[in-house]
């Protein structure tokens, strides 16, 4: 997708200081994506996932093994700086935005990016296959720096 293909960020029309945000959610599992066109930042991300996931809906033609289920998924953010946030399913998507800004970790300048129009999340079955993509996640930065 181009970014002018993006749909746009707005505001909420009846809380104007409430962003409405496209999210691309990742499965770098299964090379696959699904696109958000409009996130609102008082969502949380259970909100979307149990509409996308079983038991609420029907299990996608990709999860062959049956491991994306809402209640077994974890969802992470990457920062600016190459930083790696485990978004609780319960958590706002304001309060991922906010988290590499907040604590005493923050790091000036640091923050979500907006790639091709939309902030992206990846979303994993816990287990095994969580471990295995954070490992490779870290191993990959710390090669970089």
């Amino acid at each position: 997708m181009k970014v002018s293909d993006a749909p746009e960020i707005s505001l909420d029309p009846e809380n104007p200081d409430a962003l409405i945000l496209p999210i691309f959610l990742l499965y770098p599992q299964h090379a696959t994506s699904d696109l958000i066109a409009a996130f609102h930042e008082d969502t949380t991300f259970a909100d979307h996932l149990s509409q996308m996931f079983p038991p609420l809906s029907q299990r996608p033609a990709w999860d062959t093994s049956g491991a994306y289920t809402a209640e077994n998924l974890t969802v992470y953010a990457t920062s600016r700086n190459k930083r790696l946030f485990k978004i609780g399913k319960d958590k706002l998507l304001r309060d991922a935005i906010l988290a590499p800004l907040k604590g005493a970790q923050a790091i000036p300048g640091d923050g979500l990016e907006i790639r091709e129009g939309c902030l992206n999340f990846v979303v994993l079955p816990r287990g095994a296959e969580e471990r295995k993509w954070v490992d490779r996640f870290k191993a990959d930065r710390d090669q970089v720096r």
